[in-house]
Parts: C-alpha cells; sequence; structure tokens
C-alpha cells in the first residue's frame, strides 16, 4: 500500500470509528453507564510560515485510569496543500497526569512518545506538554498549554514548541466541543486553527 493509498485508508478508518463511537457515545448516554473512556476526533487547518500550508486530522482514544491519569493513543494525519510529497502521519502514546488545584483550576502533564512516518522514511520522537486549565462554569472551560517536542534521533532536526490556547463547551455531559489555536515555531513553523469533539463513555 503506498503511502497516498494509506493516508485514505486512515481517513476511512477515522470516519467509521466516528460513526461507531457516536453510537456508543449516545447509547451510554441514554444507559447513564460511562465506563471512563474517551474518543475524540479533531480537524486542524494551518497556515505556515515560510512553507506550504495543509490541514490535519486527527483521532485519539484513551481512558481515565484514575481521577489523576489518563492513557491514551492517538494518530495524526496532515495533507499539505498541492504537495502530497510533504505529508505525514503520525502515531502517538502517552500518560497525562492531572492535579486538581481548587474546584475552578486544574493543571496537568503529557509525557508521550510516537513514530511519524512521511514518504520513505519514519523516525520516532518524544513530546512534553505541561498544561492549565480553568473551569468557567458547567457548561465552559479555557485551558492553555506548552508542548516540547523532538526526535531521539536529533539529525532529523524535529526540534519545535507549540504554544495553545483553548475554549471548551459541554453540548451534554458526555461530549465536549472545543476550538483550539496554536502557534508552532521550531524547525517548521505555523499557526493553526482547530475544532474537535470528544466523547465520553
Amino acid at each position: 500500500m503506498g503511502f497516498y493509498q494509506g493516508e485514505i485508508f486512515v481517513k476511512k478508518l477515522a470516519l467509521a470509528v466516528l460513526l461507531a463511537t457516536t453510537a456508543t457515545a449516545t447509547y451510554a448516554e441514554t444507559k447513564q453507564e460511562r465506563k471512563g473512556y474517551f474518543y475524540g476526533i479533531r480537524f486542524e487547518t494551518q497556515d505556515a510560515k515560510g512553507g506550504t500550508d495543509a490541514n490535519t486530522y486527527g483521532m485519539k482514544f484513551g481512558k481515565h485510569v484514575t481521577e489523576w491519569l489518563d492513557l491514551s493513543v492517538s494518530t495524526r494525519v496532515k495533507d499539505k496543500n498541492g504537495e502530497s510529497n510533504g505529508n505525514d502521519t503520525r502515531l502517538e502514546a502517552g500518560a497525562k497526569l492531572k492535579h486538581k488545584l481548587s474546584d475552578s483550576w486544574s493543571t496537568s502533564l503529557y509525557l508521550g512518545a510516537g513514530d511519524k512516518f512521511v514518504s520513505g522514511d519514519n523516525f520516532s520522537y518524544w513530546a512534553v506538554t505541561p498544561g492549565l486549565k480553568y473551569k468557567i462554569d458547567d457548561k465552559w472551560s479555557v485551558g492553555t498549554s506548552v508542548r516540547f517536542r523532538d526526535s531521539f534521533d536529533t539529525s532529523h532536526q524535529q526540534k519545535d514548541t507549540t504554544y495553545a490556547v483553548s475554549l471548551g463547551y459541554k453540548l451534554t455531559s458526555d461530549v465536549t466541543l472545543d476550538t483550539r489555536y496554536r502557534i508552532k515555531r521550531g524547525d517548521s513553523d505555523y499557526d493553526a486553527l482547530g475544532f474537535g469533539l470528544t466523547f465520553e463513555f
């Protein structure tokens, strides 16, 4: 399977999983039987600084293991506008440590590692993301984070820092819609605006 065909497969898989998860989340909400799992989808458009603009499509699946620990796996496909050779796919796993400061404030620390697949090559990387979240009320919340990432083999020149701010709104007790603005600086630079849905079940 070529890289482009593989990318199409991932997108079709994302749609299938979304439909299945939506049905599962609806059922779980009806039965009031949340099991501590979560699933998210995300779309983002990137305004490259000195490069090629791109769109990204992402999925994440995880579990709230305890009140202070989440485990997750995620994938993301980048589609550069008119430049198929520059597309890439990532597969990442990580742990998120959470600490509640008060009823409104909480902090987190995400530790992850993954593989980045590009046409004819792939490499492994690590990521560390501290974050801060403020719960405005039962529906609204805002958050900010800084993601530090680099390849284990630094010759791949993937070192970057990404600053993010997000706004979330609970559509139901099990479904959250959010919008996120990110600024990435390092070996590649872009500004990005994205939207995501997270389902708890």
